[in-house]
């Protein structure tokens, strides 16, 4: 069966899980195919019975709720590949904006020191290093072996010079400072927040989702934990959820932070709050 025609299947039996049924059809056909969206236009290929199979696997699961970028076990970010997989959060575009946050705090300093902490596949920390200087000594830690492994993965894929921690970032053994940049994106949903979430999330892991209480508890804990570990008018980056702004801005100014900025994602949500050490 040619591609077209279980493309335009595909994507009609997606149409119940996702709204965009037609671009998950054509990764997941592309993916059973090992072939690119410009050779499926081009070429038109013929399936074959384990392709076929491979396909019908994928579509049940996603079907059944499954994560798209599990099934594919790759994820673009920031426009490096990252692989992904059970036991790590997925890459998302909002998170985005706290790599452009860092890069635009950075782009004046010639070999600047920066850690991401919460770090799972390792996107935000191997997105900076691959848009920083060489010189630039660039930290990811992660506390959970299975997303660890992951970021083990993704380094030696990318070939990248991020040096990684499996580390806890609230007891943390690591003990090197003088950073210019500290970034985090960690787990900022509420208990509340588990009733609405999509069905999709559930499959995530929950040490990367929730924090056990109101979503604020790693914004209190982290800024006191790092804050001396910045240096003087080095920056402080945190992904928030939505909504959390205020909250997350005052716990900046509660511990010294100026020059405290919120920044939008591209839908227009604040998603970054950030501050400067004096």
């Amino acid at each position: 069966m040619r591609a077209s025609v279980l493309l335009r299947e595909t994507a009609k039996r997606l149409e119940a899980v996702t709204p965009d049924a037609r671009f998950e059809a054509k990764e997941l056909v592309c993916g059973a195919l090992g072939c690119s969206e410009m050779q499926l236009r081009r070429d038109d290929p013929e399936l074959s019975a384990d392709q076929r199979q491979q396909l019908e696997e994928w579509v049940l699961a996603r079907l059944d709720g499954y994560p798209l970028q599990y099934l594919l076990g790759n994820w673009e970010f920031y426009g490096l590949p990252f692989i992904v997989g059970p036991g790590v959060l997925i890459p998302r575009a909002d998170t985005e904006t706290l790599v452009e946050t860092g890069l635009s705090f950075l782009k004046d300093r010639a070999a600047p020191r920066v850690l991401d902490l919460c770090s799972g596949t390792g996107c935000v920390a191997m997105a900076l290093a691959a848009h920083l200087p060489k010189e630039a000594i660039v930290y990811a830690l992660e506390k959970e072996p299975k997303a660890f492994s992951y970021m083990e993965q993704n380094q030696k894929a990318l070939q990248s010079a991020v040096q990684l921690l499996l580390d806890d970032a609230l007891c943390p053994s690591f003990s090197e400072g003088a950073f210019d940049l500290i970034t985090s994106n960690p787990p900022y949903l509420s208990e509340e927040d588990r009733k609405t979430l999509q069905r999709e999330v559930s499959f995530e892991p929950e040490s990367a989702l929730f924090d056990g209480g109101d979503g604020l508890y790693f914004y209190r804990a982290l800024t006191k934990i790092w804050k001396d570990r910045l240096k003087p008018g080095g920056m402080l980056a945190y992904e928030i959820g939505q909504g959390q702004e205020e909250a997350v801005r005052q716990e900046l100014l509660k511990n010294g932070f100026v020059r405290i900025r919120l920044v939008n994602d591209l839908a227009g949500i604040v998603r970054v709050v950030c501050g400067e050490k004096e």
